[in-house]
């Protein structure tokens, strides 16, 4: 009997450090890169018509990214505009002093800072290549208190209360992209399945459609 509950507790102890390191490779790293690409000596070497078109296409590719946030996660537009209220309100530098001299410590906004640089970066909460969702490294309530202390305090408190369980949701249907109840996708409906999708995209092929199709949206309507 002993054998066999010290066979259990170090099974359990296993699966419970199996947990730990699964979940930990969703954790945004500590050493993500935070980089200023300088363009402006670039910029100036431009003829006049370049640099209406490069900067014209920049403009356009900004506006047309914000559409990547509906297509990675539900919460992802909703942190976006999170993020845009409190880093319109509030200077980085200022934000970060008012924080640290009210309690919250220097890597725990470290940690904020670096999710929020890979949330930008990937547009989204889940990796651009990888397909992986990552989270915060510092607690919901950190970010909370973060929240808290900006000059919008109550409404960015109210709205991160709306999404933070989203932010950290790491079930395994949550963890990556995916169809058949192996990951989320923003692409097609919950109830459909990989073998109709094909369906669909066998007859757009069939009338010359399947190139143009390939990569819009797909939703399943049933009838009683």
């Amino acid at each position: 009997n002993c054998d066999g509950e010290n066979s259990a507790a170090g099974q359990g102890g296993l699966e419970t450090r199996s947990i730990a390191m699964s979940a930990d490779l969703h954790v945004t790293p500590t050493n993500t890169p935070i980089c200023l690409l300088d363009a402006k000596e670039a910029f100036q070497g431009l003829t006049e018509d370049e640099k209406l078109y490069s900067y014209h296409l920049s403009v356009g590719c900004w506006a047309g990214a914000l559409s990547c946030l509906t297509q990675t996660s539900p919460e992802s537009p909703k942190f976006f505009l999170l993020l845009h209220k409190l880093f319109a309100a509030d200077d980085v530098a200022d934000l970060e002093k008012m924080c640290l001299e009210n309690g919250v410590k220097q890597e725990d906004w470290d940690a904020f800072i670096q999710f929020c640089a890979c949330f930008y970066g990937n547009m989204g909460n889940y990796l651009s290549f990888g397909d992986t969702k990552f989270v915060p490294r510092c607690s919901s309530e950190q970010i909370a208190k973060i929240m808290s202390l900006s000059s919008k305090g109550p409404e960015l408190s109210e709205d991160w209360k709306q999404i933070a369980d989203e932010i950290y949701d790491l079930s395994d249907l949550k963890k990556q992209f995916g169809l058949d109840g192996k990951g989320i996708s923003t692409y097609y409906s919950p109830d459909i399945t990989t073998a109709e999708i094909q369906v669909v995209q066998d007859f757009l092929t069939s009338q010359n459609m399947g190139d143009q199709a390939y990569n819009t949206r797909l939703f399943k309507a049933t009838q009683n």
